[in-house]
């Protein structure tokens, strides 16, 4: 099956190269826009952008450096690559590495979703920055959607072991097997916030930088073997 994330960032390459855009540039982020969008837009968008920066900074307790760098590029229309298989705001970003897209942007505004996007990409873009060596990138993705509250649509769809859930964050047929894999992961986190607060997972985050062995300081945190939590993540 092609995957789909790469088909979309290979079209995207084209349309990054065939778009008019202007620049803003500021504290390690290239903030590129189509001309035709609305400056108060484009200023807003710079000033969430910096306010997530700085959420997650507090919240993780970093000292962001400007030489992460991070490149968005905002468009004014929407772009259907193939939307019979998307879904609304799901469709409106590609994060991979250090650049995103993102189509629409008016629209998701007026829906109260370009904040939620944002705060998500800032917060695993930098996770993975810190920590991708140390923490699987599935629990750092966990973590973002969990901090920046983007939640999913539930469904019935069940999936057979925790290898088909993480296939489905790539490889889905419908855009209900991408929500339901995100919105798992994102309940995963959820658990443990409710029960050992979120601080103690930010606490825990901090200290894998301190081990090779993740799974033993999960279980020394939480007291749960990583299998049993990835059970719960599956319920």
């Amino acid at each position: 099956m092609i995957k789909y994330i790469l088909l979309i960032c290979m079209l995207t390459i084209n349309l990054v190269a065939e778009t008019q855009f202007s620049l803003l540039k500021e504290d390690g982020i290239e903030l590129y826009y189509e001309k035709s969008l609305n400056p108060y837009t484009v200023e807003y968008a710079l000033k969430l952008v910096k306010h997530s920066k700085n959420e997650f900074a507090k919240t993780f307790k970093f000292k962001i450096t400007n030489t992460i760098s991070f490149k968005i590029y905002l468009y004014a229309d929407t772009i259907n690559f193939i939307s019979d298989q998307k879904g609304m705001w799901w469709e409106s970003y590609i994060f991979k590495t250090n650049f995103v897209y993102i189509n629409n942007v008016d629209f998701l505004m007026e829906k109260n979703s370009f904040n939620l996007i944002i705060k998500y990409l800032i917060t695993y873009r930098y996770l993975l920055v810190n920590f991708k060596e140390k923490i699987p990138a599935w629990f750092l993705k966990g973590v973002a959607l969990y901090f920046a509250n983007l939640t999913f649509p539930a469904s019935d769809i069940k999936f057979t072991d925790f290898k088909e859930l993480l296939d489905k964050l790539d490889n889905y047929a419908t855009k209900e097997e991408f929500y339901q894999a995100n919105r798992h992961l994102y309940n995963g986190i959820d658990y443990l916030a409710s029960n050992y607060t979120f601080d103690k997972i930010v606490k825990f985050i901090k200290n894998c930088n301190t081990t090779q062995d993740f799974e033993k300081l999960f279980f020394q945190f939480f007291g749960l073997h990583i299998n049993e939590f990835k059970e719960i993540i599956l319920k």
